[in-house]
C-alpha cells in the first residue's frame, strides 16, 4: 500500500541505498590507495635513517654510495616503462604484489654477505622494486582522481609522508630505546612489505576511467602520444632531484658530519617527514582555494629558504629546522606533478605514469651521484647548496602559463572530457 500511494518512494528509497553504497565504496577505495601510500612511506622513512648504518656495514664512501644509488635508479627505467604498459594492459595490482614483495625479499639479503657484489645487489633490487610499487601506488591515485574527477593526490601523498614519520620513530625506537641491530629492523620492514604484497591482492582499487584507445602497440608509437605530460615530467624532475639528495643524505649529514646520534638523526628524518605530512595537507587546502600555481610559487620559494638554513646552520638543530621547512614546502609538489599527468590523459594513464616515473627517477638517480661527488670533493654545505637552484627554478614553473596548472579558480575536471 505504501508502495501504490507514493509511487515515487520505492524508487527514491532505491536511488539513495544505492548513493550510500558507492559512497561506501567510494570511501574504502580512499582509504585502500592511503594504505598504500602509508606502508610505501613507512619503508621510506626506515630506509632512509638506516642509510647510515648499511654504508658503514658495506663500507662506502659518498661517492660510492651516490653511484650505487644512480646505477641502481638507471636500472629500474626500462623496466618501468615496461610496467606501465604492461599495466594499462593488466592492471595495478601485479605492479603492486610484485613492488612490495621484491622490496621485502631484497632486505633479507642484506644478512647474507657483507661484499661489495651483495651491496651492489641491495640498490640495484631496491631501485628497480622501488620504482616498480611508485609506478603501482601513483597509477592507482591517477585512477581515483580520474574515476570520481576528484584532486586528492596530495592527501595520498600525506598518508606516505604519515608512514615515514611512522618508520623514522620505529628506527628511534628500536635502535635508540631496544638496541636493536640496525638488520632486525630492516627483517621487520621486509615482513610488513610482503604482507601488504599479498594484502594488495585483496584490497578495492578504483578501475580506470576509460579503456585504450586503439591498440596499444607499445614502444616509440605509444611514447609520442605522451607529449603532453612534458610538463609534468619537468616539475618532477626538479622536485625529485632535491628529494634524493635530502632523502639520502640528511641523515648522513646529521649523523656524521655534525655528530646527532641515531636518535637525533631518526627525530630529524621524522621531523622533515612530518613536516611533508602537514604541507601535503595544508597544499590541498591552498588548491582548492587558489589553484595549483600559487602553491608551486609559494613552495619554492620555501625550499629556497630551507636549503639556506641547512647550508648554513653549524648545529643539528638548525639543519633539523632547514629541513622541517624544505619538507614543508617541497612536499605538495609532487602530487602536483603526478596529478598534472594523470589528466592529462585519461586512456594511458599507466604509461603516462610509468613516463612521468622514469623520467624522474632519472632526476633522483642524477641527484645521488652528483651530490656524492660534490660532497666528496668539497662539502656537504656545497652540495647542499646546489639545491637552491632548483627550488628557484619551481618557483618560476609556477609562472608558466602553458605547464597546465590551475589557477584562482581551480577546475579540476580531466582532458579526456
Amino acid at each position: 500500500m505504501t508502495h501504490a500511494l507514493h509511487p515515487g518512494s520505492g524508487s527514491g528509497s532505491s536511488a539513495s541505498a544505492s548513493a550510500s553504497a558507492s559512497a561506501s565504496i567510494r570511501r574504502r577505495q580512499f582509504w585502500a590507495a592511503s594504505s598504500l601510500f602509508a606502508v610505501m612511506g613507512l619503508h621510506t622513512g626506515a630506509w632512509t635513517v638506516l642509510l647510515v648504518d648499511l654504508s658503514h656495514w658495506f663500507g662506502l664512501d659518498l661517492q660510492t654510495l651516490g653511484t650505487f644509488m644512480t646505477l641502481a635508479c638507471v636500472a629500474s627505467v626500462p623496466v618501468q616503462l615496461a610496467g606501465g604498459w604492461l599495466s594499462d594492459h593488466f592492471g595495478r595490482r601485479p605492479l603492486l604484489f610484485l613492488g612490495l614483495v621484491g622490496m621485502g625479499l631484497t632486505l633479507t639479503l642484506l644478512t647474507v654477505a657483507r661484499s661489495d657484489v651483495v651491496a651492489f645487489s641491495v640498490f640495484a633490487l631496491m631501485g628497480l622494486f622501488g620504482g616498480i610499487l611508485d609506478l603501482g601506488v601513483n597509477s592507482i591515485g591517477s585512477d581515483y582522481e580520474s574515476h570520481y574527477d576528484v584532486p586528492v593526490m596530495t592527501q595520498l601523498h600525506a598518508g606516505f609522508s604519515g608512514g615515514a614519520i611512522g618508520g623514522a620513530l620505529f628506527v628511534a625506537l628500536g635502535m635508540g630505546g631496544l638496541g636493536w641491530d640496525f638488520r632486525i629492523v630492516y627483517g621487520i620492514d621486509a615482513l610488513l612489505l610482503i604482507a601488504f604484497g599479498v594484502l594488495a591482492l585483496l584490497l578495492p582499487l578504483s578501475g580506470r576511467v576509460t579503456k585504450p584507445e586503439g591498440k596499444l602497440r607499445g614502444g616509440f608509437a605509444e611514447l609520442r602520444k605522451l607529449t603532453v605530460v612534458l610538463p609534468a615530467s619537468l616539475l618532477l624532475a626538479l622536485y625529485f632531484f632535491s628529494d634524493s639528495a635530502i632523502e639520502n643524505f640528511s641523515s648522513l649529514y646529521l649523523r656524521d658530519l655534525l655528530k646527532g646520534g641515531v636518535v637525533v638523526s631518526a627525530v630529524g628524518v621524522a621531523g622533515f617527514y612530518f613536516a611533508s605530512f602537514v604541507g601535503r595537507l595544508c597544499g590541498g587546502a591552498i588548491i582548492r582555494r587558489h589553484g595549483e600555481a600559487l602553491l608551486v610559487r609559494i613552495a619554492g620559494l620555501g625550499m629556497f629558504a630551507g636549503i639556506i638554513l641547512i647550508v648554513t646552520g653549524g648545529s643539528p638543530v638548525v639543519a633539523a629546522a632547514g629541513l622541517l621547512l624544505f619538507g614543508l614546502s617541497e612536499a605538495p609538489v609532487a602530487p602536483v606533478g603526478f596529478s598534472l599527468a594523470g589528466r592529462a590523459t585519461a586512456d594511458r594513464a599507466g604509461l603516462a605514469m610509468a613516463v612521468v616515473s622514469a623520467i624522474s627517477f632519472g632526476a633522483y638517480s642524477l641527484s645521488p651521484l652528483a651530490f656524492g661527488v660534490i660532497a666528496s670533493g668539497s662539502s656537504y654545505q656545497v652540495a647542499f647548496s646546489t639545491l637552491a637552484g632548483t627550488a628557484l627554478l619551481i618557483f618560476f614553473f609556477g609562472f608558466s602559463r602553458k605547464a597546465g596548472l590551475s589557477g584562482a579558480a581551480p577546475v579540476f575536471t580531466s582532458r579526456r572530457q
